[in-house]
């Protein structure tokens, strides 16, 4: 159930957040909600079907809009852009997520090839965040946060799921650091690109932080301009003026 133009309007930020099969960006994406956020949540063909998420009780969290993402595929991202704007009448920020034990943990049934996990798993993200940095850059505002639950190093086959998705954290780490730099250096003071750090601690805590910083138009301007790229742990306050 979409919601209409007079509705949305009255709403606070309108925001991406990336994706379903992580149980944290839809932590994320229930605190947003509860702060008069509009919300589009991305999933995967494996993680739901696209529509919109209705209260279970009358505590729940209010629908969040769905929109389906096919990760290897670049008219996917295009088309997640098309249908947010569609959705939410406009987009202000883009929280992308990655969490490796998460995406181990939803994979179902035998490890798919490496190469199409790779395929999935760091072109998708590059993809995704092209078509969101050249939005944000026509629009001359907007906000990527990158947020990463670091997977712990451990002594594992070569070829099974946690190499894949180990190398595609660093993959993601290095897309991050590459697109807050860029927009760091670019000049832009409308654009910007925190990066974020999870701990392994209280998720609820860390999820209510990150909503805070979101739903706040003003979070994430002081990104420090021409250094090098820094991750902020979740939860820190003015950790060196970043958030």
């Amino acid at each position: 159930m979409s919601k209409s133009p007079a509705i949305l309007e009255t709403m606070s930020e309108r925001i991406l957040v990336c994706d379903k099969s992580i149980p944290f960006a839809g932590m994320v994406a229930g605190e947003l909600r509860n702060k008069n956020a509009a919300v589009a949540l991305v999933h995967t063909a494996a993680s739901g079907e696209a529509g919109s998420l209705e209260a279970s009780s009358a505590s729940a969290v209010p629908a969040l809009h769905e929109i389906s993402w096919t990760r290897r595929s670049q008219l996917s991202a295009k088309t997640v852009l098309l249908e947010t704007r569609n959705t939410l009448l406009s987009l202000d920020s883009a929280l992308l997520v990655y969490d490796a034990q998460a995406f181990i943990s939803s994979l179902s049934g035998e490890l798919e090839s490496v190469p199409a996990l790779l395929d999935d798993y760091i072109d998708g993200y590059v993809f995704l965040v092209r078509e969101l940095a050249s939005l944000f850059l026509h629009q001359k505002k907007g906000r990527i946060f990158f947020a990463i639950r670091p997977f712990p190093s451990r002594p594992v086959l070569p070829g099974s799921s946690e190499t894949v998705f180990a190398l595609a954290e660093a993959a993601f780490i290095r897309l991050a650091e590459e697109t807050s730099a860029y927009f760091s250096s670019s000049g832009s003071t409308h654009v910007s690109c925190p990066l974020i750090r999870l701990g392994d601690g209280d998720d609820t805590e860390d999820a209510t932080w990150l909503a805070d910083k979101l739903a706040d138009p003003d979070a994430g301007k002081l990104v420090s301009r021409g250094g090098s790229p820094r991750w902020v742990k979740a939860g820190s306050r003015n950790i060196l003026g970043i958030l």
